[in-house]
């Protein structure tokens, strides 16, 4: 089975680079930001190979899919024709049904 492109939407990256930060100042160590989301980045990376993985909630958005990151962080994907458009990357308390609900463009066409 070929891989798939693997695309970070700009909301994604943002929220990665939010939760860096985040993590950063709630630990006072940027350190611990950059491994934590670097597995992160590796969990992301890893559905270009594995793209069925997650679980599907059209219920929220057609297409929609949510992997869990080490139990607190939620990546909401969509598989594109031959990519996996990582929509956003939600962490902790976030409610991420919520936000995607509100998201009227959930992933670029191909």
């Amino acid at each position: 089975m070929k891989s798939k492109r693997l695309v970070f939407r700009p909301e994604a990256e943002s929220d990665l680079v939010g939760l860096y930060r985040y993590i950063a100042e709630a630990s006072g160590s940027m350190d611990v930001a950059f491994r934590f989301t670097e597995r992160l980045r590796a969990t992301c990376f890893t559905l270009a190979d594995f793209s069925g993985r997650g679980t599907p909630r059209d219920d929220i958005k057609n297409g929609l899919r949510i992997i869990t990151h080490e139990r607190r962080t939620m990546i909401a994907c969509f598989i594109k024709g031959d990519s996996v458009v990582i929509n956003n990357i939600f962490h902790g308390g976030r409610d991420w049904e919520a936000a995607l609900l509100g998201n009227n463009d959930p992933a670029p066409e191909k």
